[in-house]
């Protein structure tokens, strides 16, 4: 079973470059990218979404979130709800807005939404499969 990376990025075009490219760099990895915020109303609604489409926390290999993710959810909230649910896997911080300094632990690095600039620094913290 493949191991997951999980994009949430409120704008779809983002999103669908991401998960092109994520898909043709990275094939041994599922690709799920998620818009988050309005959709759903809260951190926890986006993740109940996403785990509708997951089997298992532990297949969960990296999640990359946007700084605002529309509606009331930042991306630091969905990295806090799957803290609380059990996951402590690497997250990427990917968003244009500056990182709040008492959210930063929460992260491993930084990245570009897009391209050589989100997929290396990807690679750098998951393990090949």
């Amino acid at each position: 079973m493949k191991k997951i990376i999980i994009y949430f990025e409120d704008e779809e075009d983002f999103r669908e470059v991401a998960r092109i490219d994520l898909e043709e760099k990275l094939p041994n990895y599922r690709i799920i990218t998620q818009e988050g915020g309005h959709k759903y109303g809260n951190a926890a609604g986006c993740i109940n979404e996403v785990f509708k489409q997951i089997e298992n926390l532990r297949l969960i290999a990296m999640v990359c979130t946007d700084g605002n993710l529309a509606g009331d959810v930042a991306g630091w909230d969905i990295v806090e709800e799957l803290r609380h649910r059990g996951y402590d896997g690497p997250a990427l911080y990917i968003g244009g807005t500056l990182l709040p300094k008492e959210k930063a632990h929460l992260y491993v690095d930084r990245a570009d939404k897009t391209g050589e600039g989100l997929i290396s620094v990807i690679k750098r913290h998951i393990k090949n499969e």
